[in-house]
């Protein structure tokens, strides 16, 4: 995992001053938390996924560019 994380990095696709260790523990994190919601609060599993990669990519910012701070 820490390899595809560094690759990315060095890819463009994930910063590289954010240190892939800690890339991988906010990755499981996600996973982990989109489990305990499908059993707790009865997120459908299919919606799973697409919230993890979703909250990766962007956090939990508005895709709406303008609400972004300056």
């Amino acid at each position: 995992m820490i390899a595809l994380i560094k690759r990315g990095q060095a890819e463009g696709a994930f910063d590289p001053d954010v240190p892939p260790a800690w890339i991988q523990r906010v990755l499981w994190s996600l996973v982990y938390t989109g489990y305990q919601d499908a059993e707790a609060c009865g997120l459908p599993r299919h919606g799973i996924v697409s919230a993890v990669i979703r909250t990766l990519e962007n956090g939990i910012r508005t895709p709406n560019p303008e609400h972004r701070q300056v």
